[in-house]
């Protein structure tokens, strides 16, 4: 009548191991996002420095800035940066000298979550 109130505990294991493996899984969807999150910005930060350097180099070159300009446009898009979000210009800088500014936005549509 009086049995052990510890005794009934068929199951128990069952019901750790699904709750464990439900948050493993949702650990491993998080951290698939943010890889996948971090791959883009890296793909697009490398772009827009090549494009950059391709365009400091043209106009060093040519001193030309609609030359340097598009110089840096071909280079980001060779290496797939946004056309639609790229902003490229010339600023001035010290005294006597300009640089070559790039910018670009990307949207990272996430996998699992």
């Amino acid at each position: 009548m009086y049995g052990n109130p510890l005794g009934e505990e068929r199951g128990g294991a069952a019901v750790l191991v699904a709750l464990a493996m439900t948050c493993l899984l949702g650990f491993g969807a998080l951290v698939t996002d943010l890889g996948l999150w971090y791959l883009a910005r890296q793909q697009l930060a490398n772009a827009v420095d090549a494009a950059a350097l391709a365009g400091a180099g043209e106009l060093a070159q040519s001193g030309s800035e609609q030359s340097a300009v598009e110089a840096a446009r071909q280079v980001a898009r060779a290496n797939g940066a946004p056309q639609e979000t790229l902003e490229v210009g010339v600023s001035p800088g010290p005294p006597g000298e300009k640089g070559v500014r790039v910018q670009a936005k990307r949207r990272v549509d996430f996998f699992l979550a």
